[in-house]
């Protein structure tokens, strides 16, 4: 029989955790059941990533990463949504998607942002899509769209024209933003002359959550990298790939590079010459159910935990 009441002990009162620090990887949408004795868990939501533009396009922004630690009930069933990938830009000239929404119980970070088009402001979200580079009849490169604080980091800054008498020629080699990733902004354009010394912005670095949830995935738990950015002209570099599942930028020599499957790596940018972007990554969701022993403990936690044989010693 339980003891009820304090028990004499003054002191705040704390709920026990017995989730044995069980690690569940959800990689589709559906219901996570807790374990009987978990009232604490720590999980991260991974968004999907943002999807790359089109025409001297800039890479999508990878889905927010957001890690928190919600208050459960043990044995009980937890809706999971697991947020899609945002599409990358075709024909015509155009923004990538945004990237879906991952959710645990109504906890949720914020999709990628799209890669933008030539000269427009990438989209914001969990972390930014990248600005978009100038073409021949708007000189200067468009700004990188917001992340979202805690979850992800603004995209890189679109090339403008070289500077000169006439304000740049159309061979210049103008590259694109790379949209930001969870543990970095994405990287600014650089504008060069023909043929190409510019390149497209990189991808913002991943965050790698390993140490809290172990190794998951072909990317070993680092996840939200964003897509590197675009160019047009033979000669030029395309935006290198976020860390963390983002994908390559496209260039007139390089295929442009898709987010990975439950990632919410950002998708690359597309070039001119009628390539699409990319297409960003899926998103994830990992529970840790937590083992948690409060400092003051009631005596009737105690003898109620040693009968059923959850107490450690």
């Amino acid at each position: 029989m339980a003891i009820s009441g304090n028990g004499g002990i003054i002191g705040p009162s704390s709920a026990i955790s017995l989730g044995g620090n069980t690690v569940t990887d959800i990689t589709s949408s559906g219901c996570h059941t807790t374990r009987a004795g978990t009232t604490r868990i720590q999980v991260a939501i991974i968004s999907g990533g943002g999807g790359g533009g089109k025409d001297r396009a800039a890479g999508g922004g990878a889905g927010g990463l957001r890690c928190t630690v919600v208050e459960v009930t043990g044995s009980t069933a937890y809706p999971v949504v697991i947020g899609g990938a945002g599409a990358g830009a075709g024909p015509p000239t155009a923004p990538g998607a945004d990237g879906g929404a991952s959710d645990f119980n109504d906890v949720a970070s914020v999709g990628g942002g799209g890669g933008a088009k030539s000269t427009s402001v990438g989209n914001p979200g969990g972390s930014g899509g990248g600005g978009g580079g100038s073409n021949p009849n708007t000189p200067i490169g468009a700004a990188g769209g917001s992340g979202t604080a805690g979850q992800g980091n603004d995209g890189g800054i679109g090339a403008g024209q070289n500077p000169g008498p006439t304000g740049g020629t159309p061979t210049d080699t103008r590259g694109s933003g790379g949209g930001g990733g969870a543990g970095g902004a994405g990287g600014n354009a650089v504008t060069g002359g023909f043929p190409g010394s510019g390149r497209g912005g990189a991808g913002g670095a991943g965050l790698d959550i390993s140490p809290i949830y172990g190794n998951h995935g072909p990317t070993c738990s680092v996840f939200a990298g964003g897509g590197g950015g675009g160019t047009r002209i033979p000669g030029a570099t395309s935006g290198a790939a976020g860390s963390g599942g983002g994908g390559i930028g496209k260039s007139p020599n390089i295929s442009v590079g898709t987010g990975g499957t439950n990632t919410g790596g950002g998708g690359g940018g597309g070039d001119g010459c009628g390539s699409a972007g990319g297409a960003g990554g899926s998103g994830r969701v990992i529970v840790k159910e937590l083992d948690h022993f409060p400092g003051m403990w009631k005596i009737n936690e105690v003898y109620d935990n040693v009968k059923v044989g959850n107490w450690t010693n």
